[in-house]
Order: C-alpha cells, then sequence, then structure tokens
C-alpha cells in the first residue's frame, strides 16, 4: 500500500496514512476543504498513535477561534471530527429511512454570505488568475460541490450584493460594509458570478438582505406540497423565526447540527414566532442595534414565552402575571425599562423581522440543479483550479444516471 495518502481536492495536504511515515512536518486541517473519505483517513492514522503531528492549524468560521497550537494526537483527533462534522448534510436517503418512506424532495437554501464570511476566515488567501484573492470563493464552492454530491437536488444561495439595506435608514448603527476587509468584499460578485456558473439559483440582494431572501425562499418553498422539507443552511439566529415544526428546519453545516421547532424552544425559550422580539429586547450586537439595558438572554424568554411579543407586556409590572414578576429577577426595574424604552423595543423589532415577499420564488422546480453552465470551467480557470470542473461534471453525471 502507499505510504501517502493524497488528498484529492488539495494535492499540497499530503499526510502519512496508517501504514505510512512517523511525522509530518507542518499538517494543515481546514474546515470544509477536505471531503470525509480524507478526514476519515486522518481519524484513523491519528488512532493509531504512531505518530504525531508538529502542528495542526484549526481555521474556523470567526477569527477569534483561530489557534495555532502543538497538541497532542487526541486533541488533533477531535479537531478533525469537527471538520468532518462540517461536511454533514442530512441527504435525501438518509432522512427518507428515518421517516420510514421513500424521500420527496429537500429544499437546501444557503446563506451565502455566511459561506463565504466563513471561508475567507477559514481558508488560506488564493490568488485568482488576476492575482486577486479568490480563496473564499473556491472554499465556497467546494463546500456547495459536497452539498450537491450528498444528494442535494434544489438549492438556493442569497448573498448581500450590497451590504448596506432598509434597515441602514431605519437605525444608524445598523451594519454596513465599512468593517468588511476589502479582499473579502471583493469576493462577493465574484460568488456569485460563480454560483450561477455552477448552475445554482443565486439571489444577490440590493435593498433587501440575505437573511429576507432566506426567508422569502423558505416561505414559498415549504407552500409547495411536494416539498417535504426546507432546510435553511445558516446558523444565523435571525433565520430561527422562519422554522416552523419539522418541515421548515435550519441547518449548521459546521457543526452539523439541524434545529427544528422544538430546537429553537430549547436555545431561545421562545417558540419562532417570538424570535423578532427576543432580539429586539436582547439586542444582535452582530446586525448593529443594542436591545434594552439590563433585558438579558433569561429574562427575555421568561416573559416572551408568557406575553409572546412585546406590545403585550404590559407596562406596570403591577400588571405582570404574578407568577411571571417573581420569578423574573429585577421584574420591576425590566418592566419601567420596556415601558420608557417602548419605541426602540418596537424598532428593534422591525429591524429583526424578516421580509417575506413569496414572489422571488416562482417555483420549487427553478432551484433544481441541473448541472453546471458552460461558463463553468472558465470560472474555474480564473481560479486556477483545473480539478474542480471533473468533480462537479462527475456529480452532475451521478444524478443524471440515478
Amino acid at each position: 500500500m502507499p505510504g501517502a495518502l493524497r488528498s484529492e481536492t488539495h494535492p499540497e495536504l499530503d499526510f502519512p496514512s496508517a501504514l505510512g511515515g512517523t511525522r509530518t512536518p507542518n499538517l494543515l486541517i481546514r474546515s470544509q476543504m477536505l471531503y470525509p473519505i480524507e478526514l476519515q483517513a486522518l481519524v484513523a492514522w491519528l488512532d493509531t498513535g504512531r505518530s504525531e503531528p508538529d502542528q495542526v492549524r484549526s481555521c474556523h468560521s470567526t477569527p477569534h477561534y483561530r489557534t495555532d497550537v502543538g497538541p497532542s494526537p487526541g486533541w488533533c483527533r477531535q479537531v478533525i471530527l469537527g471538520n468532518l462534522a462540517a461536511t454533514a448534510v442530512p441527504s435525501r436517503r438518509t432522512l427518507g429511512r428515518q421517516a420510514g418512506k421513500t424521500a420527496a424532495m429537500q429544499v437546501h437554501l444557503v446563506d451565502g454570505t455566511y459561506e463565504l464570511f466563513r471561508q475567507f476566515f477559514g481558508q488560506p488567501q488564493r490568488p485568482g488568475l488576476d492575482g486577486t484573492d479568490i480563496g473564499a470563493v473556491r472554499g465556497v464552492l467546494y463546500s456547495l460541490t459536497v452539498l450537491l454530491a450528498d444528494g442535494a437536488t434544489h438549492v438556493g444561495v442569497a448573498t448581500d450584493h450590497v451590504v448596506e439595506s432598509f434597515r441602514n435608514d431605519l437605525w444608524p448603527g445598523y451594519k454596513d460594509g465599512s468593517g468588511i476587509d476589502p479582499r473579502l468584499g471583493a469576493q462577493f460578485p465574484v460568488l456569485e458570478d460563480a454560483l450561477a456558473a455552477l448552475g445554482v439559483v443565486v439571489w444577490p440582494m440590493v435593498e433587501l438582505e440575505a437573511d429576507d431572501a432566506l426567508a422569502s425562499a423558505a416561505s414559498a418553498a415549504a407552500a409547495d406540497p411536494a416539498v417535504e422539507r426546507v432546510i435553511v443552511c445558516t446558523p444565523d439566529k435571525d433565520l430561527a423565526q422562519c422554522v416552523v415544526g419539522t418541515r421548515v428546519v435550519q441547518l449548521d453545516r459546521r457543526l452539523g447540527k439541524t434545529t427544528d421547532e422544538q430546537g429553537v424552544r430549547e436555545k431561545f425559550g421562545v417558540g419562532p414566532a417570538s424570535i423578532p422580539d427576543w432580539l429586539a429586547l436582547v439586542g444582535d450586537s452582530a446586525d448593529g442595534f443594542p436591545g434594552l439595558a439590563g433585558w438579558g438572554k433569561r429574562s427575555a424568554a421568561l416573559v416572551l414565552d408568557h406575553y409572546h411579543h412585546v406590545e403585550a407586556v404590559p407596562d406596570a409590572v403591577t400588571d405582570w402575571d404574578a407568577g411571571l414578576a417573581q420569578s423574573v429577577r429585577g421584574a420591576s426595574t425590566l418592566a419601567a425599562t420596556l415601558a420608557a424604552g417602548r419605541p426602540e423595543a418596537m424598532l428593534f423589532r422591525d429591524l429583526a423581522t424578516l421580509r417575506v415577499d413569496r414572489s422571488l420564488l416562482a417555483g420549487v422546480e427553478a432551484l433544481r440543479w441541473r448541472g453546471p453552465t458552460d461558463a463553468f470551467p472558465e470560472v474555474c480557470r480564473q481560479l486556477r483550479d483545473d480539478r474542480l470542473p471533473g468533480r462537479v461534471l462527475e456529480v452532475a453525471a451521478r444524478r443524471a444516471s440515478a
């Protein structure tokens, strides 16, 4: 057997197999860049205990989680298993077995903005043919290829073509593009063109946000009786308001975690319909609004689990449900804060409420992936990747013969 296992997707990432060498000077393991079979081989290698890498670099979705350490094989194994989970997508076959019947249509709606950010902070810079950085775009394309290879048939991707939206006119502190690395911002249009060439439906949002597009598509898809499940691929808490029972769910692809309506309640303490209210009270630093002073996750959950919406919460604590008032710490202060800041709370809820326009999606069949377009090879040439076209065509060929 060969003494080294070569990554098909990234030949520069060679590593010893269980029967191979004893050391490697610098083993790089990056989320979403190795395929499951390659990651499983790495786990098997570490399980042998025959060698220990000098360094494992784990690059995850945010800069503060990036680490450079010299760990034990056991720690390395946990990192790799985390990366393996990143590729986990509930396939149609698996979902069908779980339901005890032949799998029906699954719709995957992907947060392209989140994916691009995650790949930008999780992958090394990589120059394209023109010298500009396209590492994040390439990472998203590989991630989407994994999604398609695992059985996704109907896919749509939403991006923030322009970071600013109508919400910036409502609240001056709302998120904008001022803090985005120019190398990242420049990759949005490149990603949108690349995804279109891949054959995937893309919604590049300008006035509205990518989250609004995902909410709109989820609502439209869920209304189609031919759809068994709508899977919104993002961990963004804003999208929790779109979850409906087990029919519309969220999927954190990095963790391989699916959240249905019960999961939303367990996580936030309220149902999906109350998520905008919960965010209004607690605030959302990622979107740039602060919430109300003193209101925390637990107090907001307790109050909204009882009253459901901000406008239903009485101004005076004496008008609150007696049991609720006793169970909420500092209820009098919180009630007074809400009474004084109710206009702000209603504004923040408006900011957190996703706009749903079902006309965004004319029909679910528009999302069916039929393979890459003729432009895809040229896109990959510009990305300096001659392996991806063949891999995507292989996925399309398997789909056609199934």
